[in-house]
């Protein structure tokens, strides 16, 4: 025994010795099963004694079974926990009714405990009514093979009166599976809509009138509950308690976003929204809406995109706010729905007359496309393609409503264009003058420092290749594109020369960082390299090839062109120096308190405000444009305004005014004029305008910090 589990057991104390000893000094047999590190199986062994002092063993290969028993356990253990983890009643029916299996993870849905209700009929457990609409569920769904759906109310065993969905379906010729779902928070938000929405149609000045009251009434303690949870999220919690928060506060901005909808479309309908006539870059539009949603697709591994023609006038003349707006709300539908591939925006444009153009737009998203009878719906008030759609990602209906009404004001239109499991498209026109004389953001024409260099392009998305071919080639460069590193690799093994290289960090196969890699080792050590990501980095990881500059996607050709002269000019483009960090004194509302309302109208602007008052300690309410700056101070008294100067319906310089007009010397708040405005002379120009103060955009944390202090003496 001992030689034999040495050499096969390769141990001083093998597994099993006692068992072969007992056997061989008894004679009688044992039966185990167990792992056999030999056979690398697991295996039954029989043991038994020929002759006193001997032993021999039968191996039975039982790993199959083994694995189907452990197999079945787990999933035995993954239905169980996903039957817990669910909301909904899972039940089991034969096809006389009769209540086989119950899984419930909230009991509370039970009309009756559980142990009762198990092998009775639904008749003896539900109301006649509901009795009679499930059976006959339960016969249609056995005879048709077909999935029935029904609805009812019933009175659960707490003595809530709840609305309930079931869904049932045939798992055999005579049973069947039915997952009931609770309703009665969705059917009513449901009626309260359809209340909402009839109460708009009959009386649609009245309704814009109350809406827009009620949306002041509700921001007001809704930027409490998310000032205060943004505070809360910076103090030490445990995980449940930041999971609490986290849920606190992404309830409230959904519930902003629903309330600014239908404010918006209140206003539509009543004819309220005035358009601006305002020139605008529509380069710096498309990238500002692509920004706003760049993190979103970055967490799911999306392509963002844009490209404009050349035959698009740089400046334009309109409405950048609602431009923005509309691309905002189609580039957030395109990533919401889209989980894997890209979402490209891409605007052309056609001469009308004279100076007037019509835009084109399109976003166009690798999502989950929209059935060719449900696409009527897209733009119809308060309405999705597809009701489960509100139930899976969420949404008030109102935002493609909004979005096609406000191109029809821009004199244009909105349709889409989709294939299921392919993606949609979705279009818009609208007509812009060109403003005469403009130069573009971002040159098209050749550069000398840059015009001959030869550039390779590795990107496994075709649509990024082709940007960045099409804008390397407008500026004289000489590209190649390939989507992997191996065919760039293949490239320099044949011969090709290249004076710079982008690189997409996120590929299959190869990523960026090790493509880098192999170029800087092996085939060329001092190729200048770009990557490219979806993802902020400040610094390489440990390791990495040395990266002469990191571009940010959506790719920008502003950014893109000031790296690649960077190179041309130099070898290697110098480092940024490290910026010095801000000085956020945190106990500043402490030591002087203020009461704060931030009026701006740009969505990005207003977070970058809000952030750096909530860093210094202050929770500032927040109005859209001076009309509503005027309603808040009706509410309630403020220190300080910070006031933005060119907002829709009402600018600063006018809400100033009438604020001087209106309110006593003794409750005038200090307004701190807010403008991108920063030439020389400005500053005196707003203070003369009925400013208190005034603070340059991008606005700093000093500059806010300063003007807050003044506003004490």
């Amino acid at each position: 025994v001992d030689t034999l589990a040495s050499e096969v057991y390769n141990s001083d104390k093998p597994p099993y010795l006692d068992k072969y000893s007992k056997v061989a000094e008894t004679g009688d047999p044992i039966d185990f099963e167990t792992y056999y590190p030999p056979m690398d199986k697991y295996c039954h062994i029989s043991v038994f004694s020929p002759k006193k002092g001997q032993f021999a063993t039968v191996f039975s290969d039982i790993t199959e079974r083994v694995q189907a028993e452990t197999d079945l356990r787990e999933s035995h253990a993954f239905q169980r926990g996903l039957m817990n983890a669910m909301p909904d009643l899972i039940l089991r029916f034969d096809e006389d009714g009769r209540y086989l299996t119950i899984e419930a993870s909230d009991k509370s849905s039970l009309v009756t405990p559980k142990r009762e209700m198990l092998g009775k009929n639904v008749a003896d457990i539900l109301p006649a009514p509901v009795a009679t609409q499930t059976l006959g569920a339960i016969q249609n769904a056995l005879q048709s093979g077909e999935m029935q759906t029904i609805e009812y109310t019933l009175t659960v065993a707490d003595s809530r009166v709840r609305d309930f969905e079931a869904r049932i379906m045939a798992i055999s010729p005579d049973e069947v599976v039915a997952i009931v779902r609770d309703i009665t928070e969705r059917k009513e938000l449901i009626n309260n809509l359809q209340d909402a929405k009839e109460a708009a149609e009959a009386a649609a000045q009245a309704k814009a009138d109350f809406l827009a009251n009620m949306s002041h009434e509700i921001r007001t303690p809704l930027n409490a509950v998310i000032g205060m949870t943004s505070l809360l999220l910076d103090t030490p919690l445990n995980a449940e308690q930041h999971d609490f928060v986290e849920t606190i506060r992404g309830a409230g901005d959904s519930l902003l976003g629903v309330i600014n909808d239908i404010l918006d479309f209140s206003k539509i309908e009543s004819g309220k929204i005035n358009l601006e006539k305002r020139p605008f870059y529509v380069r710096t539009c498309v990238e500002d809406a692509l920004d706003l949603l760049s993190e979103k697709a970055a967490k799911k591994m999306l392509d963002l995109a844009y490209i404009i023609e050349p035959n698009v006038p740089p400046v334009v003349i309109g409405d950048v706010t609602r431009l923005r707006q509309i691309l905002v709300n189609l580039l957030s539908n395109a990533v919401k729905f889209t989980d894997s591939g890209e979402v490209v925006v891409k605007v052309h444009s056609t001469l009308v007359e004279n100076k007037q153009y019509e835009l084109h737009f399109s976003v166009r998203d690798t999502g989950i496309g929209i059935p060719k009878d449900k696409i009527k719906k897209l733009f119809q008030s308060f309405s999705q393609a597809d009701s489960s759609m509100t139930r899976k990602y969420g949404g008030t209906g109102l935002g493609l409503a909004i979005s096609s009404q406000l191109a029809q004001q821009m004199g244009g239109k909105m349709w889409v264009e989709s294939k299921v499991g392919r993606g949609s498209t979705f279009n818009f026109r609208i007509l812009v003058d060109a403003q005469a004389g403009a130069k573009r953001l971002v040159s098209n024409v050749t550069q000398p420092q840059i015009t001959g260099k030869r550039i390779l392009i590795v990107d496994d998305n075709a649509t990024n290749r082709l940007i960045l071919v099409r804008q390397t080639e407008s500026w004289g460069m000489a590209p190649s594109a390939v989507s992997s590193g191996p065919e760039a690799l293949a490239l320099f093994e044949e011969g090709h020369k290249f004076d710079m290289a982008i690189l997409d960090m996120q590929m299959p196969e190869m990523d960026g960082f090790t493509l880098a890699k192999k170029i800087e080792k092996k085939v060329h050590k001092s190729l200048p390299l770009i990557i490219l990501t979806s993802i902020t980095r400040q610094e390489t990881r440990t390791g990495d090839a040395k990266i002469d500059a990191f571009l940010n996607k959506p790719i920008k050709a502003s950014a893109l062109f000031d790296v690649l002269i960077g190179l041309t000019d130099s070898t290697r483009a110098p480092k940024e120096k490290p910026k010095k960090r801000a000085g956020f004194d945190s106990e500043m509302a402490q030591k002087h308190p203020r009461r704060v309302l931030l009026v701006e109208d740009n969505l990005v602007n207003q977070k970058i405000a809000l952030k750096i008052l909530e860093r210094l300690g202050y929770q500032a309410d927040l109005a859209a444009n001076g009309l509503e700056a005027l309603e808040s101070l009706e509410r309630q008294q403020y220190d300080v305004i910070l006031m933005d100067i060119q907002m829709p319906e009402m600018d600063g310089v006018e809400a100033a005014r009438l604020i001087r007009k209106k309110w006593p010397q003794e409750q005038l708040p200090y307004i701190i004029a807010m403008t991108a405005h920063a030439l020389e002379g400005d500053r005196e120009k707003y203070l003369s305008l009925g400013m208190d103060d005034y603070v340059s955009k991008p606005v700093s944390v000093e500059a806010v910090v300063e003007a807050l202090k003044r506003s004490l003496d």
